[in-house]
């Protein structure tokens, strides 16, 4: 079996540690390690109204929804989402 590979910045990572760097049960693109921010790998700031996910390549402006939240380090790839939060959207995308 292969295991199907992610590109990050000329860097090949296979996608199940890729994933497992995203950060867990929190609902931004950060955590915090010994009382410092850790910005997950994948996210970068663009300008102020404007930031990449590498993970999902795509931009605030490439957003299906027009504009995200990515700038403002919300996530939009739902990996190590909080478990209410994720309920939440459950119920929504039902309708």
């Amino acid at each position: 079996m292969t295991i199907p590979k992610f590109e990050m910045k000329n860097r090949v990572i296979p996608i199940v540690i890729a994933e497992s760097l995203i950060p867990k049960n929190i609902d931004y693109c950060y955590t915090y390690e010994n009382d410092k921010q850790k910005t997950c790998p994948f996210w970068e700031f663009i300008s102020e109204d404007n930031a990449y996910c590498s993970y999902l390549k795509m931009s605030d402006c490439d957003s299906e929804h027009g504009l995200s939240l990515l700038w403002d380090q919300v996530k939009e790839c739902g990996i190590g989402i909080s478990e209410i939060e994720y309920l939440y959207e459950m119920e929504f995308d039902d309708e």
